[in-house]
């Protein structure tokens, strides 16, 4: 059975006759593919021109899949590659240190042929949404109808608003139910922002929020999204990111923000910063409760003073009557 469309796949494996069946078998499913016996030589390519999937060996001369695996989740502005792990070792410490550097599944060897045809169309489905997502965002920016772009912009920090938080969350949504997609959302608050309004007035107030949404664009990938949520709050989609991914990814954020050096004497910074609550999409939860679920970890990262990124935990109540500026 042939694919939707073409995929382009690395295959990484330091044995010839093993590298040699993956580009029969992937050829016969219609897809392109392309070797590399080491993790250099893969990493060297794929900075190239990235591939939609790579599949890699865990053990191998110079380099090791797991820090293969770990150059490609620091590449920036490019569409994301589908990391899958190939491996005879099948321990679960294993496998999820293999996820916590950026896996996103995982064979074990020898490789079965049905499972690995399903497991590309898996990968199939998440590229694809993560395409559509990242074109939309590239749209915005080269879109000729000016009432399209004008309508979906905030005017102020050019990022996207409302109106296109709401069309990608249905995207988002959709893709939810599959287990092997994760998305997380973040939300983020200037840290007493009316006061910085008060003090500097409302030019100064929209001149720091320009350079602010220009520091978070500046740290995030493609496919992920930045809003203007409201006022000082900007929302963040992060695609195909665990809770502790996005965790990282935030705090990169966060620091990027501060280092954006927007004065401000009554931080203890010296300059204005951002706090930041994160929460993981659940299936079946609608997209409400999963800002709700940031903004309550949003709250404690107020509460335990500011300049921080929290992740929602269950414990950490949606319920709070007021919340720090």
């Amino acid at each position: 059975m042939k694919p939707a469309h073409r995929l382009r796949i690395l295959v990484v494996d330091d044995h010839e006759d093993s590298r040699a069946l993956f580009q029969m078998l992937l050829a016969g499913m219609g897809h392109d593919c392309s070797i590399a016996s080491n993790g250099v030589e893969a990493w060297s390519l794929q900075q190239a021109t990235p591939f939609d999937i790579i599949l890699s060996d865990w053990k191998m001369p110079e380099m090791t899949g797991l820090e293969l695996c770990r150059l490609v989740r620091t590449q920036h502005n490019t569409l994301y590659t589908y990391f899958v792990f190939m491996t005879a070792f099948g321990d679960k410490a294993r496998f999820l240190e293999g996820m916590r550097a950026g896996a996103d599944d995982y064979l074990t060897k020898p490789i079965d042929l049905e499972e690995l045809e399903a497991r590309l169309a898996s990968a199939q489905r998440v590229l694809e949404m993560q395409h559509e997502l990242a074109e939309r965002n590239v749209m915005l920016h080269r879109e000729g109808d000016l009432a399209f772009t004008q309508a979906r912009l905030d005017p102020l920090t050019q990022t996207a608003n409302r109106l296109r938080l709401r069309e990608d969350l249905e995207i988002v949504q959709a893709a939810v139910g599959d287990p092997r997609q994760h998305f997380c959302i973040a939300l983020c608050d200037l840290d007493k922002f009316k006061n910085y309004n008060d003090t500097f007035g409302h030019v100064a107030g929209d001149a720091a929020l320009k350079r602010v949404a220009a520091a978070m664009r500046g740290t995030l990938r493609q496919a992920d999204v930045l809003y203007r949520y409201g006022g000082e709050e900007f929302l963040i989609i992060l695609t195909e990111h665990t809770l502790e991914g996005a965790q990282r990814t935030m705090n990169r954020v966060r620091d990027a923000v501060e280092k954006a050096g927007v004065e401000y004497p009554d931080m203890a910074a010296g300059v204005l910063t951002v706090s930041i609550g994160v929460t993981e999409l659940t299936p079946d939860t609608a997209s409400e409760d999963w800002i709700r679920r940031a903004d309550a970890a949003l709250y404690v990262a107020k509460a335990k003073g500011r300049n921080q990124v929290v992740a929602h935990e269950e414990d950490i109540s949606a319920a709070h009557a007021s919340e720090p500026a």
